[in-house]
């Protein structure tokens, strides 16, 4: 039951991780095509706000998840508990969305006041309020998304939240049929983000038992959430300063203007990210049952083998985006958008080391490890330090030295050293896994460096990539998966023969 219930939750990650790429793109796409220079930065700024304010929720999605999933133990459901637990995560949530709106709202309006000049900052800042105002409304979801999460149902709250992008990319398109006003659009951005927030909060405080208002007087278990999530909500920081804090930096020591030159080649090595994402958190609250009941063996083999299938899916991901990236950014973008190929290279073979080690810390933390606070801040720190100090000197390829720099030296080693530990997981075991994908990894930088050769450009590299590359992701499987497909067509041999 456990292994049908992973499977549909790894599809529903699968067609989440889909729809949120072609979000991404789409959207990007459309603000890139139809906003002036100066708005399309201000739009992904805003969005990168609304990420940090993801930050603020003090891990209170994975933590309420985690909890909810410690309500099965040996086949009984502690429904009482998880009615308590969903009204003081609501309680709680609103109280930091409330507090976080105005937060950002002040600091926001200071930061784009320093960034902007006064002509389109009058402008910005309208359109400022209407964009945070529908990441409050994404923030008050949180408690939501994770009901369905923690209690097994992970199917549906990924469908959920791809039926908000879909939503989102769809209205977008209709939109710039008719406008191309920024504050208009930032409107329509409010007017989804609260509509969906009311569809949501009803079918799950209905399907909870719980009124559509109903805030929990449940203290005990808010100061539960809170002791235990604010962990993870600090590592969250570090997470975000990888991937967004290039926006902030770029546009204060460069100017405005560059951001849309970074912002999708950021956007190629986060999918990479979503791509690792949807498949390592739809294992979360089944590691956590494990977990529960103590099945530490099962736990480290789920660890290393979705860190095994993670780790080729990305790297064959970065060398096809790699090669192709003139002829996908020209279709994308058009001919005239410029980019460095270097940066992009820097940024993917950051995306994944990241990878790589939140693989294995995810799973760490689904058992309740939360020991990354010092590490994760120290990145952060660094972060901000090294692609400050690059920006300068080297443009936009000094912001993406820095990011990756400062993750090498803190959260790639650390992270993995400390979940090993944890897991009580043989280094050496480990070893082999990872000696295994750089050795894949190598394999694929001669397809690189012979397609450079062979001077193969447009539709001919594309075809030469996708059948060469295709072809070794499916060899490389068959190889580091062996064993688990021998055992399956013994055990089909054997069923038939019965």
């Amino acid at each position: 039951m456990v292994r049908k219930n992973i499977l549909i939750g790894v599809i529903g990650s699968i067609i989440a991780f889909l729809v949120s790429i072609l979000n991404i793109f789409f959207i990007t796409h459309l603000v890139i095509k139809n906003l002036t220079t100066n708005d399309a930065s201000a739009w992904f700024l805003f969005y990168s706000i609304a990420m940090l304010l993801y930050v603020f929720d003090f891990g209170l999605s994975p933590t309420l998840g985690r909890e909810i999933s410690f309500c099965h133990k040996n086949s009984v459901v502690d429904a009482k508990r998880i009615k308590s637990l969903l009204e003081a995560a609501i309680g709680v949530n609103l109280l930091l969305a409330i507090i976080c709106f105005f937060l950002f709202l002040i600091v926001g309006l200071l930061y784009l006041s320093k960034v902007f000049p006064p002509v389109d900052y009058s402008v910005i800042k309208f359109s400022f309020m209407y964009f945070l105002g529908g990441g409050f409304f994404l923030f008050l979801n949180i408690p939501l998304f994770a009901t369905n999460y923690g209690l097994g149902q992970v199917f549906l709250e990924r469908m959920l939240r791809s039926f908000l992008l879909m939503i989102t990319v769809i209205t977008v398109y209709v939109f710039f049929k008719f406008s191309h006003d920024f504050e208009s659009l930032c409107k329509i951005w409010l007017l989804i983000n609260l509509v969906f927030h009311i569809f949501l909060r009803f079918l799950t405080l209905k399907k909870a038992g719980i009124h559509f208002f109903e805030i929990s007087g449940h203290f005990a278990e808010a100061k539960i959430i809170i002791s235990t999530g604010y962990r993870q909500g600090l590592v969250g920081f570090g997470a975000w300063a990888i991937f967004q804090a290039g926006y902030f930096i770029i546009a204060h020591q460069l100017g405005p203007s560059y951001v849309t030159q970074y912002a999708p080649l950021m956007q190629i090595a986060g999918g990479l990210i979503t791509v690792s994402a949807v498949l390592q958190y739809s294992l979360v609250p089944f590691v956590s049952r494990l977990f529960t009941q103590q099945e530490f063996n099962k736990i480290a083999d789920v660890a290393l083998r979705f860190n095994k299938f993670i780790l080729l899916i990305v790297i064959t991901g970065s060398a096809y985006v790699f090669v192709n990236a003139p002829l996908f950014l020209k279709y994308w973008l058009g001919p005239s958008f410029h980019y460095s190929h270097v940066t992009l290279g820097v940024l993917l073979i950051m995306s994944i080391l990241e990878i790589n080690h939140v693989s294995i810390a995810t799973v760490a933390m689904a058992c309740g490890y939360l020991k990354f606070v010092k590490i994760s801040w120290l990145g952060a720190a660094l972060s901000f330090i090294l692609a400050f100090a690059f920006a300068k000197p080297l443009g936009i390829l000094g912001v993406a030295l820095g990011l990756f720099l400062a993750q090498l030296t803190t959260n790639n080693w650390c992270a993995v050293y400390l979940s090993l530990k944890f897991l009580k997981i043989p280094f050496r075991r480990y070893g082999r896994t990872f000696f295994t994908s750089l050795l894949y990894a190598g394999m694929m930088c001669v397809i690189i460096v012979t397609s450079q050769q062979l001077y193969l450009t447009g539709i001919r590299l594309f075809v030469y990539t996708t059948l060469l590359m295709g072809f070794l992701f499916f060899l490389s499987n068959l190889f580091l998966f062996k064993q688990e497909i021998i055992r399956l067509w013994k055990k089909n041999k054997a069923s038939n023969f019965i």
